[in-house]
């Protein structure tokens, strides 16, 4: 049973073209811990990876990149190739409007970047509403956790509107019919070893053009109609609330103002903008490439130290881990320290340095699905009511149903291999022992989340988790970015300006100085460019062959027995997923929004990109 599977994972591509295979002889696993290891520890500025990509494994960047998209991107960075350069530049606006009526212009005309839609054509892309619904189906959708009334941010809040005199808002929070729930990036400065009170920049990376970041937190209630409404954001966590400057929303109601009227809110703008551009480095630097990319290598490496090529673990994951390696590779070499430190509104070496935070502080089991929801505040039994609190959270929706398959696929695959049919075979077989050793252990691969597997439902559990990470989880965070992330306004990597230091200075505020703040101006042109271009350059469309569902169909037509039934079960789940994701879809409030991101017909079988 396991060398069938093995045939037919190493048939995959040939299965597609219709070609008759010819099967390499499967590798020993000396061999292999001989090609797979990880580097030496401290030896760069990232996690743990593998050391040298075998020639098996090596995919050149222009196959794995949109051939455009890669070569604009390069021109970007030798600093020959810009809008800037054309007749008409970004930089000669004069206000907001002005640059989303020369986006759309741009993809009038059918320009490479410009060709897809972006959350730009919406003309309420600035609202409340819109703003909100990002956290529930954007490119993070996993960071938004409920606050207990007893919790530091609720108290922290009420303490602010005391201070302002919004009664209104104490009256929001102390209601019984208030859920209440937080984006926090206010650990921005203890990832990056910053004093508690210190400005977030990019310092002396480039004097000339200097960068600005921020730690804020935003505070949001979910209506029993399940509206999601932002609340207050303190734009910029210092310590305590005394040092930090903290704005609340004037109405406090989901449709309470005119799309209008939240228009010209100014202030109130910019405290939105700095949540926005918070989870910008949030999400590109911890949830898509840490949280995916990188833990997902040190699961491939040590897969490859730990078991035998022919074995069921290892050819249950090796279907997930296409282009993965090289892609990190470019990811380590160019992207973080050619785009990423370029933008991001910290220095180069913090960047580094709260990538390995975030990494070191990485919750493998509590990212299990059914566990993360429930910590952040969405019961898993009251997510399927159609007209419920939770409707709008399609990610949760999907993500729960998504797991609960890809579980039930895992559990019947190894239900065809005896040897690990019982809880005391797998707390003695050495190849588990050694692979969560590998995974875990602080000289290697230093993910001390990882669990010491001792039962099959541990087993099981860590195993879905591997292909969750590599396929649902990283197509859900990551190709949304073109739509929300090219209009670089959006969701901006960094303020050109210091942010204000306190409240009367923030009210204050019009529409010039949010402008200002803006990478827009002729000086911030690569600032701009890498940051429309980036989610270019990551969003490239899955092709047909690589997505989940090619991947049941070509395990089911490559095997036999339990295998071939495991699989041929996944499909039928996964189409039927297809229908209950379009459900969810039609369900959610805004009927300008799809959320399709997650159609298993969408879904990469691997991280790809």
């Amino acid at each position: 049973m396991a060398i069938a599977h093995c045939d037919a994972r190493l048939n995959h591509v040939f299965d597609i073209v219709g070609f008759q295979p010819m099967l390499p002889e499967a590798r020993t696993l000396k061999e292999k811990q001989e090609l797979y290891d990880f580097q030496l520890r401290n030896s760069d500025n990232y996690p743990p990876h593998l050391e040298h990509i075998p020639t098996k494994d090596e995919v050149d960047a222009k196959v794995i990149f949109n051939k455009a998209a890669y070569r604009t991107t390069a021109l970007i960075l030798l600093g020959i190739w810009t809008h800037w350069t054309t007749p008409d530049p970004i930089y000669k606006v004069k206000n907001i409007d002005e640059i989303i009526e020369k986006d759309r212009k741009f993809r009038s005309q059918g320009w490479e970047l410009f060709a897809d839609t972006n959350i730009g054509d919406r003309d309420d892309w600035f609202s409340d509403e819109v703003f909100a619904q990002q956290q529930f189906t954007g490119v993070n959708p996993v960071s938004i956790t409920i606050a207990a009334p007893e919790s530091l941010w609720v108290i922290n809040f009420k303490a602010a509107a005391t201070t302002q005199k919004r009664d209104d808002v104490l009256a929001l929070i102390d209601s019984p019919d208030s859920s209440l729930y937080v984006a926090d990036y206010s650990y921005f400065r203890k990832a990056i070893g910053a004093l508690p009170e210190a400005e977030l920049s990019s310092g002396l990376d480039d004097p000339d053009n200097i960068r600005y970041g921020c730690s804020p937190v935003g505070l949001f209630n979910l209506t029993p109609e399940g509206k999601l409404h932002p609340v207050g954001i303190i734009i910029d966590y210092k310590a305590s609330m005394e040092n930090s400057v903290t704005i609340f929303n004037r109405s406090l109601t989901p449709g309470g103002r005119t799309t209008k009227e939240q228009k010209e809110d100014w202030p109130w703008r910019y405290a939105k903008t700095a949540l926005s551009s918070a989870d910008w480095l949030h999400h590109e630097a911890k949830v898509h490439l840490t949280d995916t990319h990188l833990v997902e290598e040190v699961i491939i490496v040590a897969t490859h130290r730990a078991f035998q090529e022919v074995g069921a673990i290892y050819n249950l994951l090796e279907p997930h881990w296409e282009r993965t390696l090289s892609l990190n590779k470019a990811a380590r070499d160019t992207l973080v320290p050619s785009v990423i430190t370029k933008i991001a509104g910290v220095r180069s070496k913090d960047v580094y340095t709260y990538i390995r935070y975030v990494f070191e502080n990485f919750d493998f089991v509590g990212g299990y699905i059914p566990n993360d929801l429930e910590a952040r505040g969405f019961p898993l039994d009251k997510l399927d009511d159609p007209k419920g609190k939770f409707h709008n959270y399609a990610y949760a929706r999907n993500m729960k149903l998504m797991w609960m398959k890809l579980r039930k696929f895992v559990c019947n695959y190894m239900s065809a291999f005896p040897e690990y049919d019982t809880n005391e075979k797998i707390a003695q077989d050495p190849e588990i022992a050694y692979w969560c050793s590998e995974i875990n252990g602080p000289l290697r691969g230093n993910l001390k989340s990882f669990p010491t597997i001792k039962t099959r439902e541990q087993l099981i559990d860590a195993l879905t988790m591997c292909i969750h990470i590599a396929s649902p989880q990283h197509t859900a965070i990551n190709y949304l970015q073109r739509y929300y992330m090219s209009l670089v306004i959006n969701k901006p990597p960094a303020f050109c300006k210091p942010l204000p230091d306190n409240l009367i200075t923030l009210k204050g505020y019009g529409e010039l100085q949010l402008f200002d703040a803006l990478p827009i101006r002729s000086e911030r042109a690569q600032e701009y460019m890498l940051a429309s271009h980036l989610p270019w350059l990551l969003s490239y469309q899955v092709a047909s062959e690589q997505n989940l569902i090619n991947y049941a169909i070509t395990l089911k037509n490559l095997s036999t027995g339990k295998v071939h039934e495991a699989a041929k079960e996944f499909e039928a789940d996964l189409n039927l997923l297809k229908k209950q994701f379009d459900d969810h879809n039609a369900q959610l409030d805004d009927e300008k929004l799809e959320y399709s991101v997650m159609d298993p017909e969408l879904t990469a079988v691997s991280i790809l990109i």
